[in-house]
């Protein structure tokens, strides 16, 4: 087909799109789903209010589980927040090597992991703190700081870090006396998630 025989599909289609945006746009509105755009990559996270911004109106409603982490480079500054896993409305079984594949992938320096409670209940469970411990073992070979573990419900949110539910492992070497923990990026809050 040459250029000219190609216009009218062309123009078609570009109305095709138009008229679909307008449909999407309108079943956003009508599902409450307008301001749950993320941020631009690059915006940066220095408390647990700030992860509960970003996330939190997307997830403190949901009616399952959802495992998120939200990746940084060396300044806290967004590289990507990647769905991780989606479980049921009581639990999620996740696998270590998943939450870091795409840290990994993107050279993250730092992750936070951020997850839902379909209950309301911001509290976290003996899991969610063993799989934080067993996430900042993991992070500390590969390289990478687990700052955080950000549970966000109806009812608030929490962040293990700042409930004294995880301590970040030290990083040194052989011949360095052990660095103590970096100041908590997140606090605790029962404020309720917008």
């Amino acid at each position: 087909m040459n250029a000219h025989a190609q216009k009218p599909h062309v123009l078609a289609l570009v109305r095709a799109l138009r008229e679909n945006g307008r449909l999407l746009a309108t079943l956003a509105g009508r599902c409450e789903a307008v301001g749950l755009a993320p941020p631009t990559r690059g915006g940066t996270f220095r408390q647990p209010a700030d992860i509960v911004a970003y996330l939190g109106p997307e997830m403190a409603q949901l009616p399952q589980e959802q495992l998120r982490v939200v990746l940084l480079d060396r300044r806290n500054r967004l590289i990507d927040a990647p769905l991780i896993y989606q479980g049921g409305q009581t639990e999620t079984a996740v696998r270590l090597a998943e939450c870091f594949r795409e840290a990994v992938r993107c050279a993250a320096a730092a992750l936070v992991f951020v997850h839902c409670h379909p209950s309301g209940d911001p509290t976290p469970s003996p899991d969610d703190i063993r799989l934080t411990r067993e996430a900042g073992e993991a992070g500390a070979l590969l390289g990478i700081d687990v700052l955080d573990h950000v549970i966000v419900a109806g009812d608030g949110f929490v962040s293990l870090r700042e409930a004294g539910l995880y301590i970040a492992p030290a990083t040194f070497s052989a011949d360095e006396v052990p660095a103590r923990p970096s100041p908590s990026l997140l606090r605790v809050s029962t404020e309720r998630v917008p």
